[in-house]
């Protein structure tokens, strides 16, 4: 994007709409153009400079002083601290502005030090994923374009099957067989390639089949490989038919396994009560289920 309201600039950066106008006027902390109708209009530098502007202030450093920096300054200000000062705030923010300025290199340093510091696990539960939930907001008030959110998606989904593929697995001896799957409507597929992930990691057997799978494909896959349980979830909203049906549906044609529904299905999982049917609202349902 080449502008953004001010309303974009407070869901990407944090800052209230009110302080930002605050500290335009006060300070001249940014010049926005204006539209024909005599709306603000923001660019990116104007956008980089607010992230930045609020890592600092979260850090402790008061605007005043903030205000005299040159941009130089203030970037490098802003590099020291989120070095020194490991908050998942600041690496969400730094996430937020790799991804604004379609910077893989930043992106891919700004997770390393994350992961160093935290470890895969917690990066992506406390750091990674409340980041995109920002950006599932963003993208419903369109703050992001097609190419941010797809950029970021497509990057993270490669660092999940990487370390996936890295892990030296010892097989459980009570090691279960779970298949995981996408509703016929659901592309996004970064958590439950998480729960794959850990699924593998704490040994047990797994077959992933993804996105957009059909309901006659899961059970043909099934018959095959005759997994225990069933994991899957969808963060899109359903169209042909409700989720509760579609839930339904599902532990009616598999009354033998053990059902794991993520996301918004988790909820339905609750309400309609399937005795096979169990809602996943986080990684400790999912390995509490596995053992």
């Amino acid at each position: 994007m080449s502008h953004y309201s001010i309303r974009d600039l407070e869901k990407l950066s944090g800052i209230k709409s009110h302080t930002i106008r605050i500290w335009e006027k006060r300070y001249n902390l940014v010049e926005p153009d204006r539209s024909k109708t005599n709306r603000r209009l923001y660019s990116d530098s104007d956008l980089r400079k607010l992230i930045n502007v609020a890592v600092l202030t979260r850090n402790g450093i008061k605007i005043s002083h903030i205000a005299r920096l040159s941009l130089k300054e203030l970037d490098d200000k802003v590099a020291v601290v989120l070095r020194e000062n490991q908050k998942h705030d600041n690496y969400i923010d730094g996430l937020v502005m790799a991804m604004v300025e379609l910077n893989e290199e930043a992106l891919s340093s700004v997770l390393l030090r994350a992961v160093i510091r935290n470890g895969f696990e917690e990066t992506f539960e406390s750091i990674v994923f409340p980041f995109l939930s920002r950006v599932g907001l963003m993208w419903q008030t369109g703050s992001v374009s097609p190419s941010q959110e797809h950029f970021v998606a497509n990057f993270l989904r490669q660092k999940i099957i990487s370390a996936t593929d890295s892990l030296v697995v010892n097989r459980s001896v009570s090691q279960k067989r779970v298949l995981l799957f996408l509703p016929g409507n659901e592309l996004h597929e970064l958590g439950l390639l998480y729960y794959n992930y850990l699924i593998r990691k704490h040994g047990h057997s797994s077959l992933y089949l993804g996105q957009m799978l059909p309901v006659e494909a899961l059970a043909e896959a099934d018959i095959v490989w005759d997994s225990e349980l069933f994991v899957t979830g969808t963060v899109s909203r359903f169209t042909d038919e409700s989720p509760a049906l579609y839930v339904t549906r599902i532990s009616e044609m598999f009354p033998q396994k053990k059902i794991l529904v993520a996301g918004l299905l988790a909820g339905e999982a609750e309400a309609i009560k399937r005795e096979n049917v169990f809602p996943l609202f986080n990684s400790a349902d999912l390995l509490r289920y596995l053992e």
